[in-house]
This record gives C-alpha cells, structure tokens and sequence, in this order.
C-alpha cells in the first residue's frame, strides 16, 4: 500500500503538520481544514496524501 493512502487518525496528522489538535478541529470545522474522512460515528481519519495536499496549498510563495 501507498504511503498517500493510508488514512491517519486526527492526532498523528496533528502531529505530521505541527498543528494542535484544537485548531486542526478548528480548520475542519470552518471548511478551512484538509478533506476529512469519517471513519465510524464519532471518528475522522485525513488520508495522507489529502493531508499532503492541504499543507501545499496553505504554503507562501
């Protein structure tokens, strides 16, 4: 399996973005956030490469 596919639960892709895990919720709640899926009731995962892309585009140039 692909690196870009797996899915990360909300605190490892805190952690890989170097965001707490109020303002990732924060971002994904205002629309501003990357792309979330929902894993069960209560539990959304990011796939990495959705992730990835997400950090891209918020980037300077």
């Amino acid at each position: 399996m692909s690196n870009t596919n797996v899915v990360l639960r909300l605190p490892v892709a805190c952690e890989a973005a170097s965001l707490s895990l109020s303002t990732l919720r924060r971002l994904i709640r205002a629309g501003r956030g990357p792309r979330v899926i929902q894993l069960s009731d209560r539990l959304i995962g990011i796939r990495r490469a959705d992730l990835d892309d997400w950090l891209t585009s918020r980037s300077r140039k």
